[in-house]
């Protein structure tokens, strides 16, 4: 399988999470703004949701976006083999920074 052929297999794969999880992520947050009182249940969950996707949503928004990247900037006869490393490199500082800030600045 030849690395294109895997980055648009990824990037239509991260595509539907990323549709997914940020539904459910924007939902969640509309849920917690409306202050629904007499939906006590609905208010616990949607703050569960709301916490808890904000770093999923990153990685599949990382995931679809680096791939978009790796696929545009490159052709099929010569594949970019260090402008991959770079890309993989800046998703994984972003995520270690979004890891770090959630985990222990957890009131920002």
């Amino acid at each position: 399988m030849e690395p294109l052929e895997t980055a648009s297999n990824l990037q239509k794969i991260s595509f539907l999470f990323f549709l997914g999880i940020g539904m459910l992520h924007i939902l969640s947050g509309l849920f917690l703004g409306n202050n629904a009182p007499s939906a006590g249940e609905t208010t616990k969950w949607a703050f569960i949701m709301e916490r808890s996707f904000d770093i999923p949503f990153l990685l599949v928004s990382l995931l679809y976006g680096f791939s978009s990247l790796y696929i545009q900037f490159n052709s099929e006869k010569k594949p970019h083999f260090a402008f991959a490393t770079v890309l993989f490199t800046m998703a994984l500082i972003i995520l270690s920074s979004a890891l770090y800030v959630n985990f222990f600045i957890p009131d920002l």
